[in-house]
Protein backbone atom coordinates (compact mmCIF):
# COMPACT_ATOMS: atom_id res chain seq x y z
CA UNK A 1 0.00 0.00 0.00
CA UNK A 2 1.00 3.44 -1.41
CA UNK A 3 1.55 6.04 1.61
CA UNK A 4 1.34 9.42 0.73
CA UNK A 5 3.95 11.33 2.47
CA UNK A 6 3.67 14.50 4.28
CA UNK A 7 0.25 14.56 4.91
CA UNK A 8 -1.65 15.18 8.25
CA UNK A 9 -2.60 11.12 8.75
CA UNK A 10 -3.33 9.44 11.66
CA UNK A 11 -2.21 5.70 11.67
CA UNK A 12 -4.82 3.17 12.64
CA UNK A 13 -6.28 0.00 11.85
CA UNK A 14 -9.68 -0.61 10.03
CA UNK A 15 -11.61 -3.25 12.27
CA UNK A 16 -12.39 -5.79 9.03
CA UNK A 17 -10.84 -8.73 8.98
CA UNK A 18 -7.41 -8.69 6.97
CA UNK A 19 -7.46 -5.01 7.07
CA UNK A 20 -4.36 -3.71 6.17
CA UNK A 21 -3.19 -0.08 7.98
CA UNK A 22 -4.62 3.26 6.89
CA UNK A 23 -3.40 6.71 7.95
CA UNK A 24 -6.21 9.20 8.85
CA UNK A 25 -6.25 12.93 10.06
CA UNK A 26 -5.64 14.01 13.60
CA UNK A 27 -2.87 14.92 16.42
CA UNK A 28 -1.06 11.08 17.43
CA UNK A 29 1.17 13.25 19.88
CA UNK A 30 -1.70 12.41 22.73
CA UNK A 31 -1.88 8.39 21.71
CA UNK A 32 2.25 9.06 21.99
CA UNK A 33 1.78 10.82 24.90
CA UNK A 34 0.10 8.27 26.46
CA UNK A 35 2.40 4.79 25.44
CA UNK A 36 -0.82 4.01 23.66
CA UNK A 37 0.82 3.86 20.61
CA UNK A 38 4.29 2.29 19.75
CA UNK A 39 4.36 0.97 16.72
CA UNK A 40 2.09 -0.77 14.23
CA UNK A 41 1.98 -4.93 13.48
CA UNK A 42 0.64 -6.64 10.62
CA UNK A 43 -0.06 -10.33 11.45
CA UNK A 44 1.22 -13.30 8.57
CA UNK A 45 -1.34 -12.82 5.54
CA UNK A 46 -2.63 -9.46 6.36
CA UNK A 47 -4.55 -9.94 9.48
CA UNK A 48 -4.74 -6.76 11.43
CA UNK A 49 -3.76 -7.00 15.51
CA UNK A 50 -3.76 -4.60 17.76
CA UNK A 51 -5.29 -0.99 17.52
CA UNK A 52 -4.56 2.50 17.42
CA UNK A 53 -7.44 4.54 17.02
CA UNK A 54 -8.02 7.81 17.52
CA UNK A 55 -11.43 9.76 16.53
CA UNK A 56 -10.74 12.84 14.62
CA UNK A 57 -13.00 15.45 16.39
CA UNK A 58 -14.71 18.46 14.62
CA UNK A 59 -13.88 19.29 10.70
CA UNK A 60 -10.80 17.37 10.96
CA UNK A 61 -12.89 14.02 11.34
CA UNK A 62 -14.94 14.90 8.47
CA UNK A 63 -12.24 16.06 6.59
CA UNK A 64 -10.31 12.54 7.44
CA UNK A 65 -9.58 10.00 4.34
CA UNK A 66 -7.69 7.06 4.31
CA UNK A 67 -5.26 5.86 1.82
CA UNK A 68 -6.25 3.31 -0.63
CA UNK A 69 -5.23 -0.01 0.68
CA UNK A 70 -2.90 -1.94 -1.87
CA UNK A 71 -2.56 -5.76 -1.95
CA UNK A 72 -2.34 -8.13 1.14
CA UNK A 73 1.05 -9.31 1.31
CA UNK A 74 2.29 -12.59 1.51
CA UNK A 75 3.54 -14.51 4.32
CA UNK A 76 7.51 -13.42 4.85
CA UNK A 77 6.98 -10.87 2.08
CA UNK A 78 8.80 -7.46 3.83
CA UNK A 79 6.49 -4.49 4.07
CA UNK A 80 7.05 -2.58 1.10
CA UNK A 81 5.84 0.96 2.34
CA UNK A 82 8.30 0.90 5.34
CA UNK A 83 12.02 1.74 4.64
CA UNK A 84 12.41 -1.01 7.93
CA UNK A 85 11.37 -4.10 8.20
CA UNK A 86 10.12 -3.28 12.27
CA UNK A 87 7.69 -1.33 9.55
CA UNK A 88 6.60 2.18 11.04
CA UNK A 89 7.43 2.90 14.43
CA UNK A 90 5.10 6.12 15.36
CA UNK A 91 4.27 9.14 14.18
CA UNK A 92 5.05 12.60 14.78
CA UNK A 93 2.86 14.97 15.85
CA UNK A 94 -0.36 15.81 13.47
CA UNK A 95 -1.52 18.98 14.15
CA UNK A 96 -2.67 20.74 10.97
CA UNK A 97 0.16 23.47 11.50
CA UNK A 98 2.75 21.41 10.84
CA UNK A 99 2.43 19.30 7.65
CA UNK A 100 5.43 19.09 7.13
CA UNK A 101 6.07 17.32 10.16
CA UNK A 102 3.61 14.98 10.35
CA UNK A 103 4.73 12.07 8.09
CA UNK A 104 6.09 8.09 9.15
CA UNK A 105 8.82 7.50 11.49
CA UNK A 106 10.18 4.23 10.63
CA UNK A 107 12.23 2.67 13.50
CA UNK A 108 15.81 3.41 11.30
CA UNK A 109 14.69 6.74 11.65
CA UNK A 110 14.57 7.51 15.33
CA UNK A 111 16.99 10.44 15.67
CA UNK A 112 15.07 12.22 12.51
CA UNK A 113 11.74 11.91 14.72
CA UNK A 114 13.92 13.63 17.87
CA UNK A 115 14.60 16.27 15.49
CA UNK A 116 11.04 16.80 14.68
CA UNK A 117 10.09 16.75 18.21
CA UNK A 118 12.86 19.12 18.95
CA UNK A 119 11.42 21.23 16.11
CA UNK A 120 8.09 21.36 17.74
CA UNK A 121 8.83 22.30 21.58
CA UNK A 122 10.45 25.21 19.76
CA UNK A 123 8.39 25.80 17.91
CA UNK A 124 4.82 25.37 19.78
CA UNK A 125 2.46 22.68 19.16
CA UNK A 126 -0.53 22.58 21.12
CA UNK A 127 -1.32 18.89 20.98
CA UNK A 128 1.58 18.16 22.43
CA UNK A 129 1.05 20.15 25.57
CA UNK A 130 4.17 22.63 25.00
CA UNK A 131 3.14 25.59 23.34
CA UNK A 132 5.58 28.19 24.47
CA UNK A 133 3.08 30.66 24.01
CA UNK A 134 1.03 29.91 27.00
CA UNK A 135 3.36 29.22 30.16
CA UNK A 136 1.53 32.27 31.83
CA UNK A 137 -2.19 32.14 31.59
CA UNK A 138 -4.25 35.39 32.79
CA UNK A 139 -8.03 34.99 34.02
CA UNK A 140 -9.75 37.73 34.64
CA UNK A 141 -13.05 37.51 37.07
CA UNK A 142 -13.36 35.02 39.98
CA UNK A 143 -17.33 34.83 40.40
CA UNK A 144 -19.19 31.67 40.77
CA UNK A 145 -17.96 29.87 37.76
CA UNK A 146 -14.51 31.86 37.70
CA UNK A 147 -13.64 30.88 40.99
CA UNK A 148 -14.10 27.14 40.50
CA UNK A 149 -12.90 27.17 37.12
CA UNK A 150 -9.36 29.11 37.93
CA UNK A 151 -8.86 26.39 40.71
CA UNK A 152 -9.11 23.43 38.58
CA UNK A 153 -6.64 25.20 36.10
CA UNK A 154 -4.09 25.75 39.15
CA UNK A 155 -3.92 22.30 39.93
CA UNK A 156 -3.31 21.44 36.37
CA UNK A 157 -0.74 24.25 35.95
CA UNK A 158 1.30 22.33 38.87
CA UNK A 159 1.82 19.69 36.55
CA UNK A 160 2.00 21.07 33.18
CA UNK A 161 4.67 23.63 34.41
CA UNK A 162 2.20 26.71 33.78
CA UNK A 163 1.36 30.10 36.11
CA UNK A 164 -2.12 30.83 36.44
CA UNK A 165 -2.34 34.74 36.91
CA UNK A 166 -5.60 36.19 37.80
CA UNK A 167 -7.48 39.16 38.91
CA UNK A 168 -10.45 40.47 40.02
CA UNK A 169 -12.17 43.49 41.68
CA UNK A 170 -12.80 41.84 44.78
CA UNK A 171 -10.02 41.15 47.66
CA UNK A 172 -12.06 38.01 49.06
CA UNK A 173 -11.87 36.38 45.78
CA UNK A 174 -8.31 37.11 44.82
CA UNK A 175 -7.38 35.45 48.18
CA UNK A 176 -9.91 32.49 47.72
CA UNK A 177 -7.87 31.92 44.09
CA UNK A 178 -3.83 32.33 45.76
CA UNK A 179 -4.95 29.97 48.41
CA UNK A 180 -5.88 27.38 45.24
CA UNK A 181 -1.96 27.98 43.43
CA UNK A 182 -3.18 30.91 41.82
CA UNK A 183 -1.38 33.66 41.28
CA UNK A 184 -3.07 37.23 42.32
CA UNK A 185 -2.05 40.53 39.99
CA UNK A 186 -3.85 43.13 41.94
CA UNK A 187 -3.10 45.99 39.17
CA UNK A 188 -5.56 44.72 36.56
CA UNK A 189 -6.22 43.33 33.16
CA UNK A 190 -3.69 45.60 31.62
CA UNK A 191 -0.89 43.72 33.44
CA UNK A 192 -2.11 40.48 32.50
CA UNK A 193 -2.30 41.62 28.85
CA UNK A 194 1.14 42.41 28.78
CA UNK A 195 2.52 39.46 30.64
CA UNK A 196 0.42 36.71 29.23
CA UNK A 197 -0.02 35.47 25.71
CA UNK A 198 -3.44 33.45 26.57
CA UNK A 199 -6.24 35.46 29.03
CA UNK A 200 -9.50 34.16 29.91
CA UNK A 201 -11.94 36.14 30.91
CA UNK A 202 -15.45 35.13 32.89
CA UNK A 203 -17.95 38.40 33.64
CA UNK A 204 -21.23 39.02 34.47
CA UNK A 205 -22.19 41.77 31.90
CA UNK A 206 -21.51 43.09 28.59
CA UNK A 207 -20.22 46.48 29.49
CA UNK A 208 -17.87 44.77 32.20
CA UNK A 209 -16.45 42.37 29.13
CA UNK A 210 -16.55 45.42 26.97
CA UNK A 211 -14.06 47.85 29.42
CA UNK A 212 -12.19 44.79 30.22
CA UNK A 213 -11.32 44.14 26.92
CA UNK A 214 -10.87 47.26 25.26
CA UNK A 215 -11.08 50.03 28.01
CA UNK A 216 -7.83 52.38 28.92
CA UNK A 217 -6.96 49.46 31.50
CA UNK A 218 -7.73 46.75 29.53
CA UNK A 219 -6.69 43.64 28.25
CA UNK A 220 -4.86 45.21 25.09
CA UNK A 221 -4.13 48.33 26.40
CA UNK A 222 -0.39 48.07 27.49
CA UNK A 223 1.44 48.80 24.14
CA UNK A 224 3.84 45.63 23.11
CA UNK A 225 1.62 43.51 25.24
CA UNK A 226 2.23 39.98 24.96
CA UNK A 227 -1.68 39.08 24.65
CA UNK A 228 -2.34 36.83 21.29
CA UNK A 229 -5.09 35.41 22.64
CA UNK A 230 -8.33 36.28 24.39
CA UNK A 231 -10.85 33.94 25.29
CA UNK A 232 -14.38 35.30 26.37
CA UNK A 233 -16.12 32.54 28.70
CA UNK A 234 -18.85 35.18 29.66
CA UNK A 235 -22.20 35.46 28.33
CA UNK A 236 -22.90 39.05 26.87
CA UNK A 237 -24.99 37.92 23.72
CA UNK A 238 -23.52 38.63 20.15
CA UNK A 239 -23.27 42.34 19.31
CA UNK A 240 -20.77 43.23 22.17
CA UNK A 241 -18.95 39.97 21.50
CA UNK A 242 -18.32 41.58 17.90
CA UNK A 243 -17.01 44.96 18.92
CA UNK A 244 -15.12 43.22 21.36
CA UNK A 245 -13.41 41.12 18.22
CA UNK A 246 -13.09 43.74 16.09
CA UNK A 247 -11.62 46.20 19.09
CA UNK A 248 -8.92 43.14 19.47
CA UNK A 249 -8.24 42.28 16.06
CA UNK A 250 -7.43 46.12 15.16
CA UNK A 251 -4.65 45.36 18.22
CA UNK A 252 -3.28 42.18 16.83
CA UNK A 253 -5.00 39.93 19.07
CA UNK A 254 -7.37 36.95 18.60
CA UNK A 255 -10.56 36.69 19.93
CA UNK A 256 -12.15 33.42 21.11
CA UNK A 257 -16.04 33.69 21.26
CA UNK A 258 -16.35 30.17 24.40
CA UNK A 259 -19.18 31.14 26.58
CA UNK A 260 -19.81 27.78 29.23
CA UNK A 261 -22.64 25.87 30.65
CA UNK A 262 -23.57 23.76 33.01
CA UNK A 263 -23.56 25.92 36.14
CA UNK A 264 -21.68 26.48 39.63
CA UNK A 265 -21.64 23.28 40.35
CA UNK A 266 -19.90 21.84 36.57
CA UNK A 267 -17.20 24.09 37.18
CA UNK A 268 -16.83 22.60 40.47
CA UNK A 269 -16.05 19.17 38.71
CA UNK A 270 -15.35 20.40 34.94
CA UNK A 271 -18.52 18.88 33.91
CA UNK A 272 -18.69 21.70 31.44
CA UNK A 273 -19.92 22.56 27.63
CA UNK A 274 -17.60 24.46 26.27
CA UNK A 275 -18.92 26.18 23.23
CA UNK A 276 -15.79 27.69 21.10
CA UNK A 277 -16.20 30.33 18.17
CA UNK A 278 -12.60 32.26 16.42
CA UNK A 279 -9.99 31.78 14.05
CA UNK A 280 -8.49 28.67 13.99
CA UNK A 281 -4.81 29.14 15.62
CA UNK A 282 -6.45 30.97 18.79
CA UNK A 283 -8.72 27.64 19.29
CA UNK A 284 -5.77 25.59 19.02
CA UNK A 285 -3.78 27.76 21.29
CA UNK A 286 -6.55 27.92 23.95
CA UNK A 287 -7.99 24.42 23.56
CA UNK A 288 -5.60 22.51 25.94
CA UNK A 289 -6.85 24.88 28.80
CA UNK A 290 -10.35 24.44 27.31
CA UNK A 291 -10.31 21.16 27.95
CA UNK A 292 -9.26 21.62 31.71
CA UNK A 293 -11.97 23.93 31.96
CA UNK A 294 -14.68 21.60 30.39
CA UNK A 295 -14.95 17.99 29.79
CA UNK A 296 -16.72 18.64 26.24
CA UNK A 297 -15.06 21.40 23.83
CA UNK A 298 -17.38 21.99 20.46
CA UNK A 299 -15.84 23.85 17.99
CA UNK A 300 -18.86 26.11 16.30
CA UNK A 301 -16.39 27.95 13.70
CA UNK A 302 -14.93 31.09 13.31
CA UNK A 303 -17.18 33.86 13.50
CA UNK A 304 -17.29 36.08 16.46
CA UNK A 305 -20.83 35.61 18.02
CA UNK A 306 -21.62 31.75 17.17
CA UNK A 307 -20.32 31.06 20.88
CA UNK A 308 -23.09 33.36 22.23
CA UNK A 309 -26.07 32.41 19.97
CA UNK A 310 -25.09 28.56 20.66
CA UNK A 311 -25.14 29.63 24.65
CA UNK A 312 -27.88 31.88 24.82
CA UNK A 313 -30.37 29.14 22.45
CA UNK A 314 -29.02 27.22 25.52
CA UNK A 315 -29.84 28.97 28.12
CA UNK A 316 -33.25 30.26 27.07
CA UNK A 317 -34.46 25.91 26.71
CA UNK A 318 -32.61 26.19 30.46
CA UNK A 319 -34.16 29.15 32.27
CA UNK A 320 -37.89 28.69 30.46
CA UNK A 321 -37.95 25.40 31.30
CA UNK A 322 -37.73 26.29 35.18
CA UNK A 323 -40.42 28.78 34.80
CA UNK A 324 -42.57 25.60 33.51
CA UNK A 325 -41.17 23.13 36.29
CA UNK A 326 -42.66 25.54 38.71
CA UNK A 327 -46.15 25.88 36.92
CA UNK A 328 -46.07 22.18 36.29
CA UNK A 329 -45.20 21.37 40.10
CA UNK A 330 -47.46 23.91 41.13
CA UNK A 331 -50.38 22.28 39.21
CA UNK A 332 -49.77 18.90 40.56
CA UNK A 333 -49.20 20.22 44.28
CA UNK A 334 -52.40 22.31 44.52
CA UNK A 335 -54.21 19.06 43.40
CA UNK A 336 -52.77 17.18 46.16
CA UNK A 337 -49.43 15.12 44.95
CA UNK A 338 -46.24 15.10 46.35
CA UNK A 339 -43.63 17.29 43.79
CA UNK A 340 -40.77 15.04 44.50
CA UNK A 341 -43.21 12.09 43.62
CA UNK A 342 -43.92 14.23 40.37
CA UNK A 343 -40.21 14.96 39.77
CA UNK A 344 -39.70 10.85 39.83
CA UNK A 345 -42.60 10.66 37.54
CA UNK A 346 -41.86 12.89 35.09
CA UNK A 347 -38.18 11.97 34.76
CA UNK A 348 -39.34 8.52 33.55
CA UNK A 349 -41.26 10.20 31.33
CA UNK A 350 -41.17 12.38 27.99
CA UNK A 351 -41.24 15.74 30.13
CA UNK A 352 -38.01 15.18 31.52
CA UNK A 353 -35.42 18.43 31.82
CA UNK A 354 -32.34 20.20 34.04
CA UNK A 355 -35.14 21.63 36.12
CA UNK A 356 -36.74 18.17 37.03
CA UNK A 357 -33.77 15.81 37.12
CA UNK A 358 -31.60 17.98 39.24
CA UNK A 359 -32.14 21.28 39.75
CA UNK A 360 -35.49 21.18 41.64
CA UNK A 361 -34.58 17.81 43.44
CA UNK A 362 -31.35 19.61 44.69
CA UNK A 363 -32.50 23.14 45.70
CA UNK A 364 -36.15 23.58 45.57
CA UNK A 365 -37.85 20.46 46.84
CA UNK A 366 -35.15 20.54 49.76
CA UNK A 367 -36.10 24.33 50.50
CA UNK A 368 -32.42 24.51 49.95
CA UNK A 369 -32.21 27.19 46.97
CA UNK A 370 -28.95 27.46 46.27
CA UNK A 371 -28.54 26.60 42.25
CA UNK A 372 -25.26 28.93 42.25
CA UNK A 373 -26.47 31.35 40.16
CA UNK A 374 -28.79 34.48 41.00
CA UNK A 375 -31.98 36.10 39.44
CA UNK A 376 -30.23 39.30 38.13
CA UNK A 377 -28.18 36.93 35.89
CA UNK A 378 -31.06 34.57 34.33
CA UNK A 379 -33.26 37.73 33.87
CA UNK A 380 -30.13 39.10 31.88
CA UNK A 381 -29.47 36.16 30.04
CA UNK A 382 -33.11 35.88 28.60
CA UNK A 383 -32.94 40.01 27.68
CA UNK A 384 -29.79 38.67 25.78
CA UNK A 385 -31.78 36.05 24.45
CA UNK A 386 -34.54 38.80 23.04
CA UNK A 387 -31.74 40.69 21.78
CA UNK A 388 -30.89 38.03 19.43
CA UNK A 389 -33.76 36.99 18.09
CA UNK A 390 -34.21 40.46 17.69
CA UNK A 391 -31.40 40.91 15.73
CA UNK A 392 -31.98 37.45 14.14
CA UNK A 393 -35.34 38.58 13.01
CA UNK A 394 -36.66 35.70 14.55
CA UNK A 395 -40.08 35.71 16.00
CA UNK A 396 -40.21 34.41 20.00
CA UNK A 397 -43.46 34.30 22.02
CA UNK A 398 -42.59 32.05 24.55
CA UNK A 399 -39.09 33.64 24.98
CA UNK A 400 -40.65 36.82 25.50
CA UNK A 401 -43.08 35.41 28.41
CA UNK A 402 -40.26 33.58 30.10
CA UNK A 403 -38.03 36.76 30.58
CA UNK A 404 -41.05 38.44 31.82
CA UNK A 405 -41.53 36.02 34.39
CA UNK A 406 -37.81 36.11 35.22
CA UNK A 407 -38.21 39.69 35.43
CA UNK A 408 -41.05 39.32 38.12
CA UNK A 409 -38.71 37.06 40.14
CA UNK A 410 -36.14 39.41 40.42
CA UNK A 411 -37.68 42.37 41.56
CA UNK A 412 -40.10 39.79 44.00
CA UNK A 413 -37.44 37.35 45.17
CA UNK A 414 -34.02 39.78 45.07
CA UNK A 415 -31.56 40.46 42.15
CA UNK A 416 -29.03 38.45 44.17
CA UNK A 417 -31.00 35.69 44.90
CA UNK A 418 -31.04 32.18 43.58
CA UNK A 419 -32.61 31.77 40.66
CA UNK A 420 -34.21 28.86 41.89
CA UNK A 421 -36.52 31.40 44.37
CA UNK A 422 -38.67 31.90 40.70
CA UNK A 423 -40.10 28.43 42.67
CA UNK A 424 -41.12 30.81 45.20
CA UNK A 425 -43.19 33.16 43.48
CA UNK A 426 -45.73 30.52 42.26
CA UNK A 427 -45.87 29.56 46.29
CA UNK A 428 -46.91 32.49 46.60
CA UNK A 429 -49.49 32.34 43.88
CA UNK A 430 -50.54 29.35 44.76
CA UNK A 431 -50.37 28.90 48.42
CA UNK A 432 -48.58 25.49 47.95
CA UNK A 433 -45.13 24.93 48.77
CA UNK A 434 -43.19 22.97 46.44
CA UNK A 435 -41.37 20.50 48.75
CA UNK A 436 -40.93 17.01 49.02
CA UNK A 437 -43.18 16.12 51.67
CA UNK A 438 -41.61 15.44 55.03
CA UNK A 439 -39.33 17.84 54.07
CA UNK A 440 -39.26 21.23 55.85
Amino acid sequence: MAIRRGADHLLRRDHAAGARPVLHQHGLAELLGQGLLHRARDDVGGAARGEADQHADGAAGEAARPLRQGRRRKAGQPNRQDPSPAGPARLACGHPRFPSLCRPVSAGRAADDRQRRAAMATRGCPRMGNHPMTDSIGFIGLGSMGGPIVARLAAWARGAGRRILVHDVRADAMAQAAAAGAEPVASGPRELGARCPLVLACLPAPAISEAVALGEDGVAAAPGAALRSYVELSTIGGEAMRRIAAGLASRGVDLVDSPISGGAIGAQTGVLAVMAAGPPQAVAMARPVLEVVGNRVFVLGEAPGLGQAMKLANNLLSLAGMVLTAEALSLGAKAGLDPALMCEVINAGTGRNSSTDSKYPRAVLTGRFDVGSTNRIAHKDMALAMAEFAAQGVPAPLTGLAREIWAMTEAAQGPQSDMTTVARLYEGWTGVPLRARGAG
